[in-house]
């Protein structure tokens, strides 16, 4: 990962600039070769062929009449949108033979179709016909087209055999459930809701080293951000209604997060370990060289996430716990509040987030005193004008333990929480 480290803006300059037109001829249809701008407009990126070039409107019906389920995108000006193939005209005829079309077609134009690319919204024609008796019924017209129904009276929905075979390996090599596995497709699908904000990567001029800490999270845009969201006047409002513009915060471990002692930093780096969920790596442990092992007295009955600490449970860890902090209301991950605990619920090691959390009865005690020897990192922002300690509801779901280099569990743990903040924003509405 060293050795391939020093590319990463190569390899991320390629990966945009395959978003957008790249060096394809923008002038001409280079199947037609036709030059007028009414066709220029509506160009075409072929994104399951093999040929990534723009084609013409035309030319795009012509390549895909028997490839009803290759995703196609537009360019509208200033990105490719995807579009559905049933929109420039493909029509599915089955019950006939390729090429041919029914003479007296029933047709759905609003049939779904899963396959192993997504879920496509195709116009089908079911035959209906003289020929019909030989066609079969609608059902037996697309099993022999290799779509099964997904029921035999008035089928509107099918999938092909071959998402069902796809689905049948995985299930049975990794356990996937045909919930989790319906859903990734539905995400493959469309993972952006309606409309999804431009994120830091779609912005060519910056570079990896351009990256601010904490700049590639996903942010909840639902919680109140002064000058984002908030009244010009909000610090004047009624102390009543001060409650609107407090940041509710939520926060616990999971002990299921463990990592080994196996690998290292060296053999395995994080590539931006401090750009989104985790906090910097350099600072935190360099912080850490200073704490040693606590006398935690607990003053509050049944805290058993205490009891770890400087205990048996962390001998050969490397991690013993993840703990960090999302929003109470919204349940996103907040930037840079995720830190790998090496002897349970360290109250000074969660000192380095400046938060509450279920056990703030123990942790908020010294926390004022214990502040004023904290990282200059931490120290930014501190004192707030107003800070509540409360114990929140919601805990972190339980997470597969698995055993990995530091760089690569942070990776895999930035990406997950990334996904989770990703489907919180899509889902919250307008």
């Amino acid at each position: 990962m060293r050795q391939w480290a020093p590319y990463r803006n190569e390899y991320l300059a390629e990966m945009l600039r395959a978003e957008g037109r790249g060096d394809r001829n923008k002038n001409f249809c280079y199947a037609c070769g036709c030059l007028d701008q009414e066709h220029a407009l509506v160009f075409c990126c072929i994104s399951e062929c093999f040929s990534k070039d723009l084609v013409c409107e035309e030319c795009c019906r012509k390549h895909h009449w028997n490839r009803p389920l290759d995703i196609v995108e537009r360019w509208n000006g200033s990105f490719f949108e995807r579009i559905a193939l049933r929109d420039i005209g493909i029509v599915v005829q089955i019950g006939h033979c390729p090429g041919k079309t029914c003479l007296s077609p029933s047709t759905y134009k609003d049939f779904i179709v899963i396959h192993t690319n997504g879920l496509h919204r195709v116009h089908v024609a079911f035959c209906n016909c003289f020929n019909k008796y030989s066609a079969g019924e609608r059902k037996t017209q697309l099993l022999r087209w290799q779509w099964y129904p997904a029921t035999h009276l008035e089928p509107q929905t099918a999938a092909t055999f071959e998402v069902l075979n796809h689905f049948h390996l995985l299930t049975l090599q990794g356990k996937v459930t045909a919930y989790d596995y319906y859903a990734g497709l539905e995400k493959l699908s469309n993972n952006v809701g309606e409309k999804g904000p431009v994120g830091q990567g779609n912005n060519s001029h910056r570079l990896v080293a351009d990256t601010k800490s904490g700049e590639l999270a996903v942010q909840c845009i639902a919680c109140p951000k002064p000058g984002v969201n908030l009244p010009d006047d909000w610090q004047q409002a009624d102390k009543k209604f001060f409650f609107k513009y407090f940041l509710y915060l939520a926060e616990d471990c999971c002990f299921c997060l463990k990592r080994r002692l196996v690998s290292s930093e060296v053999r395995d780096p994080g590539l931006g370990t401090g750009s989104s969920y985790f906090v910097e790596d350099e600072p935190y442990q360099e912080f850490l060289k200073g704490v040693t092992d606590q006398h935690e007295m607990s003053t509050c009955t049944g805290l058993a996430a205490l009891d770890h600490t400087n205990t048996k449970f962390s001998q050969g860890y490397a991690t013993t716990s993840v703990g960090l902090s999302v929003c109470a209301c919204h349940e996103f991950v907040m930037p840079n509040s995720v830190v790998d605990l090496q002897k349970g619920e360290r109250y000074m090691i969660f000192k380095f987030l400046v938060q509450s959390y279920d056990i703030v009865c123990q942790w908020s005690r010294n926390l004022c005193q214990h502040m004023k020897s904290m990282p200059a990192l931490v120290k930014e922002n501190w004192p707030p004008k107003s800070l509540l300690f409360v114990v929140p509801k919601m805990h972190l779901p339980r997470h597969i333990r698995s055993y990995m280099g530091p760089g690569n569990r942070h990776e895999v743990l930035n990406d997950h929480f990334g996904h989770w903040s990703w489907r919180k924003l899509t889902g919250l509405g307008a």
